[in-house]
């Protein structure tokens, strides 16, 4: 019993042969349970395809129609920036009281 105990620590690569085997019909086994689970996965919530129902150009008419000016008049507002800038932060603080 002695010997085999001499023998295993005198050629320590021996004992590796068999643990690269283990890992590598370890990783051949997860590799087909996640083949397995990407081929039948399924999502748990729901996935909305198509166009989006809020797009930009919605957002932008119904804040143009919440703020009462037109697209013209906005844009001769943007054009001077101080008004711009006061209008636009007017606007966001009554979009965060609304979220609120």
């Amino acid at each position: 019993m002695d010997q085999n105990v001499d023998k295993i620590e005198r050629f320590p690569g021996a004992l590796r042969i068999p643990q690269q085997m283990l890992k590598k019909d370890l990783q051949n086994l997860l590799a087909k349970l996640y083949e397995k689970t990407a081929i039948k996965w399924t999502s748990d919530g729901i996935c909305w395809s198509g166009r989006p129902k809020e797009t930009w150009r919605r957002t932008l008419t119904t804040d143009l129609k919440n703020t009462g000016k037109t697209s013209g008049e906005m844009q001769k507002i943007a054009k001077d920036h101080n008004h711009w800038k006061s209008l636009v932060t007017a606007f966001c603080a009554t979009r965060r009281e609304e979220v609120k």
